[in-house]
């Protein structure tokens, strides 16, 4: 059984108003293999880019349908990764970008099958909602990005990561892009009942991948352009 700890341990308010950028990084390097929980339904401002990569073993966060808010330009809110990195579970989260950060959440290498990010909302980025680069194996089940200013997800390098009852709405790029990218992975993935509605761009866009991308189900509404497009030139 893993311990459980929580942000508020280390000083985070969660009221939406104080700066927890401090607190809540300091929660997350204190917490390797521990659950580290948010307060329930509360709001944690940061004016820095939360660090979530703890080593090799990745964080495990209980979110609690807490919300973590930028208040100032960053990269993106959430980065995970930058090495091969296991074990990556994330539930019942916001994240808001606030029309400051590039990304929501920025996720590099993150691999094997247990794990998954689940019930996780990315929304208001200045580019790509959700940004995953070279993630194998993993699983994505009842996430959200909306209202992004570029694709609501970029899936690069991705392979055999999987994908169910996600949605994308409301995007200005497409709801979901799928490429190879510079990395030598196949880009192959399998998604399961996608919802990608409101889009200004197409609803799935499929470029430059060595494996195939399975598409099972799903409900494609109202998107500017293509509600599947497949080929054309990369791009991030």
């Amino acid at each position: 059984m893993l311990f459980r700890s929580s942000v508020k341990d280390f000083g985070a308010v969660g009221d939406g108003i104080t700066d927890d950028t401090i607190a809540i990084q300091n929660a997350i390097n204190a917490s390797a293999g521990k659950v580290l929980a948010f307060g329930s339904g509360e709001t944690y401002k940061v004016t820095s880019e939360l660090d979530f990569h703890t080593g090799a073993e990745g964080p495990k966060i209980q979110g609690n349908m807490a919300t973590i808010i930028a208040d100032a330009a960053m990269q993106s809110v959430v980065y995970i990764g930058n090495t091969t990195t296991i074990n990556t579970q994330i539930y019942d989260l916001v994240i808001d970008a606030n029309n400051l950060a590039t990304y929501g959440l920025y996720g590099i290498l993150i691999t094997e099958q247990n794990s998954i990010f689940q019930n996780v909302t990315v929304q208001n980025a200045v580019s790509h909602g959700m940004y995953l680069d070279g993630c194998q194996s993993m699983c994505l089940l009842n996430v959200r990005s909306i209202a992004n200013g570029g694709d609501g997800y970029l899936f690069e390098s991705c392979n055999a990561t999987s994908v169910t009852s996600i949605r994308a709405v409301s995007n200005t790029g497409n709801g979901f892009t799928i490429q190879r990218g510079v990395r030598n992975y196949s880009g192959g993935m399998q998604l399961q009942d996608v919802d990608a509605e409101f889009n200004s761009g197409h609803a799935l866009y499929v470029v430059d991948t060595a494996a195939p991308v399975t598409i099972i189900g799903g409900w494609l509404e109202s998107n500017d352009q293509d509600g599947v497009n497949i080929g054309g030139s990369a791009r991030g």
